[in-house]
Formats: C-alpha cells, structure tokens, sequence
C-alpha cells in the first residue's frame, strides 16, 4: 500500500498538470487516491495487531470503523472531484484536504491511545517507541506537504515522502527483528544498524538541506538601494541595479544556506554522539584504560579480587559483551575464576572441561590470538559461550592465566590495536598473580592456623577437668593429638562416690574432621550415661544415633568400663578399640582383655548389638587398668619399627610401684624416646587407673 502509494505520488508530482484524460492517466490519479486514502487507516488496523494483539482495540469495532469510513469517503469525494471537476485549482485543494484528512487520522490514533493506555499490555521494552517516531515523521511530512504548497506555492518533494515511509518500513523490520515476532529472525548485527542509522539519518539531512536551499533560491528578494557616503549612510529610492540585486541575491542564498549547513551540521553531530553512545561506539582512551589496569595490579590483593577487579575493568573500559579471566597453578590447576556475560554454572563447566586444553594450546603462544586458530571442536565451543580471543598470561615460561574475550557491545570484533594491548596487559599481570597467589597461601595459613588453635581449646576443654576422687582408685588420663587437633577422647563419668565408668575412643582419621566427630560422640555418651545404662548398652544406643551422622569413610572405636570399688570388679565392653591392659598384681603379669566388639558406625545396629559382648572380672588391690588408644603403640622409629605391645607390657611391669600419673608420664615419655625426631604418627592417648 504504502510503496503504491510513493509510485502514484511520485507520478502524479510530475503529471499533476497534464490533466489528460487518457486511461494511465486516470489509473495514475485513482491509485493515488486510494493510497492517500487508505495508507493510514490500514496502518491503524495493523498496529491493532502488532507488535501483539490489543484486545482493547479489536474488542471495540468502532475504533477500526472510523478511519475505514473516513478513508472511503474521501477516496470517493477525490474520484468525484477528478472526474467531474477537472481544474487544476479544484484537485489542489481537494487533495490538500485529504492531506488534512490523513494529518486528522494520525492524530486520532494518538488519542486513542492515550485514552486506553491503561488498558493495553505492558510494553516488553520501548517495543512501540520506533513505530510511535515513524508515525510522528510521517504526521511532519504530512504537515511539511501543506506548507509546502500553502506558503511556498510550490509542491513538496517526492524525497520527503519518500523518506517517511521508509522510515515505518525500518520501524517494522527493526521491532520484528529486535523481539523476534512473527517468528521471524531479522536482526541486524549492531554495528551494521549503527552504520545504517548514521547514513540514513545524514541522507534525511542532506534532502532538508536540499530542500531548504531550492526554496529559498525560488524566492524573490527585494534589497534596499544602499548607498555609502563619506557622511554616512543613504537608502536611494531608486532600484538596484539588476546585476547588484542578482549578486545580493546569491549571496543572501549562500549565507542562509551556510547558516543552514551549520545547524545541520551540529544536529548531525548531537545525534550521532547519542548514537555512537547508544551503539557503544565511543572512542577507547588507552593511555586511560592502562593507568587504570596499573591501579588494580600494583594492589595487594587475593586471586578472588583480582579477577574481579581485572574482569570489571575490561568490561567497562572496552565495553566488551563477555570477557574471563583463568588462572592456573603449577601449569594446570584451575584456581581462580572470574567471568561477565554468562551465568557462573555455565562458565564453571568450561572452565573444568577445557582448563587443561586451554593449556595446552597457548603453552607456545607469546600473543593473542582468534578462537578460529583452535581445534574445531574447541572453537566451537568458544563461539557456543561467546569468547573470541584468547590471551595467554605467562610467568617464566609458566602458563599462569588466560584472557577469554568476547565481541564488543557493538557487536564489532576487537581490532588489532585491542589485541596489542591486551596481550601487553597480559604481560605484565604475572607479577601480581604471583603477589596473589602468595597472599591467599599466606591468608589461608594464618585463618587454618586461627581456626586449629580454636578447635584445639575447644577440644582440650571437652576432655575431664578433673580427675574423679574415688577413695582406692589414683587414676589419671592425657591425650596428645599428633596435629593441632586430633580425633582421640577420653571421660570419667562419674555417678556415684564409689565407682567410675572410663570412656576412651579413637576417630578414625587426624585433624579438623575427626575433632569434630570426637567432640559430637563424647556429647552423647554423656547424655546417655545419665540413664545409667550398663557398658555394653552405653555403646549400643550411641551406635544407634551417631550411626545417622557419620560419613560413610569415617568410623569411631570406642571403649567403655565400669569399675566398681564397692564390689571389687569391672564391668567393660570394646566396639573395636585396643584391648584393655591390664596389670594382676598377684601374678605380676599383664593381660590384654579383648571381649567382641565392632566399631560404632561400621554396621547394622542389629549386627552391632548382636557382636558386641560384656567382660566381666574382679580385681584386687595393686592391680593397673591401661586404656590406651593405638598412637601408643603403632609410634614409629627413625628404623620405621614400632613401638609394639611388648614394649609396653614391659613399662607398665617396671613402673607398677608408680602412681598413675608417674605410670602415664612413663609411657608417653618412653614412646616419645623411641620415636626420637620422628614426627608424631597419630594420636596418643593414656588413662592409667590403679587400685590402691
């Protein structure tokens, strides 16, 4: 219609006055007509329906009716007008007031959108701006075409129009293409748009520009007869000469259209600011950019902030879609990542993917260089993910880094100017990776340090206080883990005045982790023992709970043992934990009690209940209880020999005449002799109870 409508336009500027009545020339007029006629009621109609349905409009079958009409009647009063009054002046007018019309029909959509704006859809975006500055243009040459011919006398130009409806032909295809309606994929990369826009925004100039200087070389001027005298100066009442009044003439012309040149020249400037802006076109300083980047890699800061600091830089410096940033350790362990443009999931399978592959194909690089050069499926996945480029950050022919970066915002690929000077950034990063690394090795030790020192006053103020005070029994207990922290426990639950339940045990495992579990089952065999179950049941129930908790690779040995003074026995039961050694004074010997027993956490409950076995015995006065755990004796020499069983069997004899705390100092310090400058292997753990 619209495109109908620049023909019969067109045509008709330059027929308007040969009125003949041949067959062309009144399908000329009559296809006109129509087109002036209905361009814009059809344009209202579509936009009932695009971008999206307006149920508000389509539901009211009046808003559509209107234009419809008003469009047929004036289509049928212009054929009439042709056909049955055939003057020049007659048509003007009628065709100038179907101009009115169609200004009126524009207008009328505007209020009618007004009036239901509430009603409508929520805009996805400024989807209707590019149509609502389409239509605005098109109302301007409307209004443009009536002053043309009302105050120059003159008809408007075939470009003006031309370029109005090129411009609602360009708002359709950029809001089609830009929300992907119609299920249709029309989008124009940016740059390309940008470069469009420019030129056809400096073509509408350059036809005002035309269009200004051909009416106002139309234009008749009339200059005063200035006359200079040595007095001042005398307007003559006679005219100019017709030579001085022509070069008047052309120079009145050429100052307007300079002054004409001028303006356009600082609106074309404006706006292509705006959409150099709008595009992110603008101009990259690097000298600025490169005493930015030197702030962020002379700070001290950790692997984490660099990254970001480093990746926020380029992003907004280089106005870059997608950019990362990789750092590896001893040329292969991915340790720092940092990433804009893409959700951190996605960006951290890549990285775990193609980390060593990256390696491996810029190990040689001493540049910059385009996915393109990758192997094929790496490329592919780069373009997948939105990186372009690959920057190698080297340290001493190490590979320690690497630049990932994407296409700018504008959609234009980096130049060889960016790839020269991200490649020279690249080289001078290493430094504060290094700084880097350094300090978060350094970070790391001080908080694990921190942490260890917490968890060892945590763990050494979980073991007993105090020793119980149990009249005939000299008991004491120490427990030495071989780290800051370690998963050996011992307690003396004491009910009553006469008796005392000894509790040891052994995590599996050193460190932070077997602490942990150390410090939860000791939790509950305390809690349980205020029900005051036997042994055997004490470790039932807490197999029971801590069977909920335990992590498949950890398992707790344990010990329990009643002893009563009352009675002259004991009563203990061992979920897999080192027997229990103990000394007969009557026969000057030492025994190892070994009842059944599995470790807590390892089985069923059912199985765990039916293996573990109670051991009962009495025991007289001079008689040595030794719970230890297996530091004691699995401690290792310089000769990878172990401390053993006999060794402390033959301790325990020679020390029998000690008190308990003589006796315990005794093993520990004799373990220790026999590890000589070997680091401690595991925890160590004694509690001696002698009967007196």
């Amino acid at each position: 219609m619209m495109v109908g409508y620049l023909i019969a336009n067109g045509l008709y500027t330059f027929k308007r006055y040969l009125l003949d009545k041949d067959f062309f020339s009144i399908l000329d007029f009559l296809l006109f007509s129509f087109n002036l006629s209905f361009a814009v009621p059809i344009i209202i109609h579509t936009l009932n329906y695009f971008p999206f349905e307006k149920p508000v409009y389509i539901e009211r079958k009046w808003i559509i009716i209107v234009p419809y009409t008003i469009g047929i009647l004036n289509f049928v009063a212009l054929s009439i007008v042709y056909l049955f009054f055939p003057t020049i002046m007659i048509i003007n007018q009628a065709i100038n007031l179907s101009v009115f019309v169609s200004i009126g029909l524009i207008a009328y959509k505007f209020v009618i959108f007004f009036i239901f704006k509430k009603k409508l859809p929520k805009e996805r975006g400024n989807i209707f701006l590019p149509l609502k500055i389409s239509l605005l243009i098109l109302l301007a040459s409307f209004v443009y075409s009536q002053i043309s011919i009302l105050y120059f006398g003159s008809p408007p130009l075939f470009i003006t129009h031309l370029i109005s409806y090129i411009f609602i032909l360009l708002a359709l295809v950029y809001t089609i293409g830009r929300y992907n309606l119609l299920d249709l994929n029309l989008r124009i990369r940016l740059n390309i748009r940008h470069s469009i826009i420019i030129g056809l925004w400096r073509i509408f100039l350059i036809s005002i520009l035309i269009t200004f200087i051909l009416l106002i070389s139309t234009n008749q001027y009339e200059f005063p007869n200035i006359h200079l005298t040595k007095s001042g100066i005398e307007i003559i009442d006679k005219p100019l000469n017709p030579s001085l009044q022509s070069t008047y003439e052309k120079l009145t012309i050429l100052i307007l259209s300079a002054i004409a040149f001028f303006i356009l020249w600082k609106l074309n400037k404006y706006v292509k600011n705006y959409l150099d802006k709008r595009y992110f076109k603008t101009r990259f300083d690097y000298r600025r950019a490169a005493n930015e980047l030197y702030d962020i890699l002379t700070s001290n800061l950790s692997i984490k902030d660099l990254a970001i600091g480093l990746v926020n830089k380029l992003k907004q410096q280089f106005k870059l879609k997608s950019v990362g940033i990789i750092f590896f350790r001893k040329d292969e362990k991915v340790c720092g990542l940092e990433h804009y443009g893409f959700d951190d999931e996605r960006f951290m399978e890549f990285c775990n993917l193609w980390g060593n592959d990256i390696i491996n194909n810029i190990r040689s690089l001493d540049r910059g260089i385009r996915i393109d050069y990758l192997p094929q499926e790496m490329k592919s996945i780069f373009k997948d993910i939105g990186f372009r480029f690959l920057i190698p950050i080297k340290s001493k022919g190490e590979i320690i880094g690497s630049l990932l970066v994407g296409e700018k915002l504008s959609e234009e690929s980096l130049n060889q100017e960016d790839i020269q000077f991200l490649t020279s950034i690249a080289g001078q990063m290493f430094i504060a990776i290094e700084n880097a690394f350094l300090y978060e090795d350094l970070a790391i030790q001080d908080r694990i340090k921190h942490e260890l020192e917490i968890a060892r006053k945590i763990q050494l103020a979980s073991l007993p206080n105090s020793i119980p005070n149990i009249e005939g029994l000299d008991i004491s207990g120490i427990s030495l883990p071989a780290l800051e922290v370690g998963g050996d426990f011992y307690d003396f639950l004491n009910g009553k005045a006469n008796e005392v339940t000894v509790i040891i045990g052994d995590v599996s495992g050193k460190g932070t982790s077997a602490a942990l579990y150390m410090s939860k089952v000791q939790g509950i065999i305390r809690t349980l023992n205020e029900f005051d179950h036997t042994p055997k049941k004490l470790l039932e129930k807490t197999n029971h709970l801590m069977s909920k908790y335990l992590e498949k690779n950890f398992f707790i040995s344990a010990m329990s043992a009643h002893i009563s003074i009352e009675s002259r026995s004991i009563v203990m039961a061992r979920a897999g934990h080192s027997p229990l050694y103990y000394y007969n004074s009557e026969i000057n010997s030492v025994e190892k009690i070994t009842g059944k027993g599995m470790v807590l956490g390892l089985g069923k409950n059912e199985l765990f209940d039916n293996f573990l076995e109670e051991t009962r015995f009495q025991f007289r006065q001079g008689d040595i209880f030794l719970f230890i755990t297996d530091g004691i004796v699995e401690a290792r020499n310089q000769n990878d020999l172990e401390f053993g069983e006999d060794n402390l069997t033959s301790l325990l004899i020679d020390s029998k005449s000690l008190k308990a705390s003589k006796i315990r100092d005794h093993i520990i310090k004799s373990v220790q002799d026999f590890s000589g400058d070997n680091n401690q292997f595991d925890d160590m753990t004694v509690v001696v109870v002698k009967v007196v």
